[in-house]
């Protein structure tokens, strides 16, 4: 009986500190953005490499976006084009268009429109939007991708990791800011996981090294271990863009977003 009270004594300690463990782990929340960047490091390409076969290049949209508005003056149309923006960066808004019917005078202007932006032959998806403002016109860029590549097969496994895990987090940010019981509570919460994206960024901005702060958010064409850096760094900042717009006023001011060093 002694044995036995002494042996349960034991597994509780033990299971007790497993508990402790895991629940340490599971407070920092980017332990799968973290095994996601050590596989990236390690991953070397082969012919025999078919771990990622289930995904396949739909499954992913890599895109640029424009905007163009038009403005009626005297019977000239004038328009204004938007610089692109990658739909996967964290500040692009992506919006369900009803498309519009305009008058043939604006459809004839996309093929100057198309020259101005230096749009290549690539697939394109056009929406326009009648807007208090406005006219404006969508416009949406593929890239052209020759065939579903090694590479391309293990961006699209980030990418779905990526996806899904930023999901989970915001999710679980918010259903804890909940169950927070006072100001300071959250407080603490929140500038924890402030800290945490700002220091994981900061070491994915030193490992990606990029030439602008465009750079950080342009995916290449090769869909290389460079790009999934990049994608894992844009869908970090979507966590980070969650903190600000909805517990600003939770933050720490004095820790600043890490800088791009050029």
């Amino acid at each position: 009986m002694f044995t036995i009270d002494i042996i349960f004594f034991l597994w509780s300690k033990i299971n007790a500190n497993s508990i402790i463990s895991n629940a340490m782990k599971s407070n920092y929340i980017l332990d799968t953005f973290e095994s996601l960047v050590r596989e990236i490091k390690n991953i070397h390409f082969s012919l025999e490499q078919n771990n990622y076969n289930t995904f396949t290049e739909s499954d992913f949209d890599n895109a640029l976006c424009y905007s163009v508005t038009f403005q009626e003056d005297n019977g000239k149309i004038n328009y204004v084009c938007s610089d692109a923006i990658n739909n996967l960066h964290p500040c692009h808004v992506e919006l369900q268009f009803q498309n519009h019917e305009v008058a043939k005078r604006y459809l004839k202007l996309i093929d100057s429109i198309i020259s101005q932006l230096k749009i290549k032959s690539y697939t394109k998806e056009f929406n326009w939007q009648n807007t208090p403002n406005g006219i404006q016109l969508n416009i949406k860029v593929y890239p052209k991708v020759e065939k579903e590549t090694q590479e391309i097969r293990f961006f699209n496994h980030c990418f779905h990791i990526l996806k899904n895990e930023t999901e989970v987090i915001e999710n679980s940010i918010k259903a804890k800011v909940l169950k927070c019981k006072t100001s300071e509570q959250t407080t603490q919460y929140i500038q924890k996981n402030q800290h945490a994206l700002h220091q994981f960024t900061s070491k994915l901005i030193k490992r990606i090294n990029p030439n602008s702060v465009a750079d950080l958010y342009t995916i290449s064409n090769n869909f290389d271990r460079l790009d999934c850096l990049k994608l894992t760094f844009i869908f970090a900042e979507k966590i980070l863009t969650l903190l600000e717009s909805e517990y600003g006023s939770f933050l720490d001011q004095a820790s600043r977003f890490p800088t791009i060093p050029f």
